[in-house]
């Protein structure tokens, strides 16, 4: 995502101490890193109240049997396709399936 080198962090680097000054790095560094932990925790915090809701609820189970639906449903609409193409092939023999004896299962 972000392609950073060598060259360009020292770029960077210097570009802070000339603007920011050496004095007041270490203070912007530790703001910084206060705002990115706090980021992480509001994630976190967000994350974890989204699964407390899923099991408080327990949408988890519907959403398994959600799944587990919508793959019924995909399996029936691939054997029915598969009916589908096996008549149209039949159809297209021109009656030639109709004049063959059909092979007997005989196990």
């Amino acid at each position: 995502m972000l392609d950073f080198g060598l060259p360009e962090l020292l770029l960077i680097i210097a570009v802070a101490v000339l603007v920011i000054g050496p004095g007041d790095i270490p203070k912007l560094m530790y703001s910084f890193g206060r705002i990115v932990r706090r980021l992480q925790y509001m994630r976190f915090a967000l994350s974890q109240q989204f699964e407390d809701f899923m099991q408080e609820h327990d949408l988890s189970e519907m959403r398994n049997m959600a799944a587990m639906q919508t793959k019924g449903s995909a399996e029936d609409e691939k054997d029915d396709d598969a009916a589908y193409l096996g008549a149209a092939v039949n159809d297209s023999d021109g009656g030639a399936a109709e004049d063959k004896p059909a092979a007997s299962k005989s196990e």
